[in-house]
């Protein structure tokens, strides 16, 4: 039977020609069903004729209203009021439209994917403008532990760190060319990061406190 299986992917006019010379044709409609994503649903209309069974596949976002087509499948209305209701599909002139009462459950829409909104962190922001805007590198001592990776990865060698005698850290701002490689070595311990150039220059020091 595989030579009689069909699975195409196309868009929602072209889906409703094909159906309905499908139904034309004598084909029935086995099923259609949901599959969420974020921002939207993937809908596939099952049809069979005999030994044969085709399956068109469609991407539906969220906000866009579809055709039913239980006009000529009355029995699409089933599997529309599902969508309708689980999904969050919205589908326009349904044969029969159960209006969100198709099933009893707690939540409307309960498998609907908004659209995630991913708040860029300030911290973050405020590092990346200070860097953009030619800011200084600062070290938060409490966190560094002078293992010397940031001097080692510096390639206008800025830095230095005495780590046996006097514990500091120390950063050239004449010859620092804001890169940022010492924070990308310091990834792990994050003691590295850019601030606000207030104009110091020369060799600045930082202590680890005992």
């Amino acid at each position: 039977m595989r030579e009689d299986y069909l699975f195409v992917e196309t868009e929602l006019q072209p889906l409703y020609n094909t159906i309905l010379e499908k139904q034309r044709d004598g084909w029935r409609l086995a099923q259609i069903c949901a599959t969420a994503y974020e921002g939207g649903n993937e809908l596939i209309y099952s049809l069979a004729k005999g030994y044969k069974f085709e399956n068109y596949k469609v991407k539906v976002p969220i906000d866009t209203q579809i055709n039913s087509i239980s006009d000529f499948y009355p029995s699409a209305m089933l599997f529309e009021n599902e969508m309708k209701e689980l999904f969050g599909v919205k589908i326009k002139s349904i044969n029969v439209d159960y209006k969100n009462k198709f099933y009893r459950i707690a939540n409307t829409t309960p498998f609907k994917k908004e659209v995630k909104i991913i708040k860029e962190d300030s911290t973050e922001t405020s590092q990346n403008e200070a860097a953009s805007s030619g800011g200084k590198i600062v070290n938060d001592m409490s966190k560094c532990i002078l293992c010397g990776l940031c001097a080692r990865q510096c390639p206008a060698q800025s830095i230095e760190v005495d780590r046996k005698e006097n514990k500091t850290w120390s950063i050239n701002r004449d010859t620092c060319i804001g890169c940022g490689a010492c924070i990308d070595a310091c990834a792990r311990f994050k003691a590295l990061s850019f601030a606000q150039n207030d104009g110091e220059s020369g060799i600045v020091t930082f202590k680890k406190e005992a």
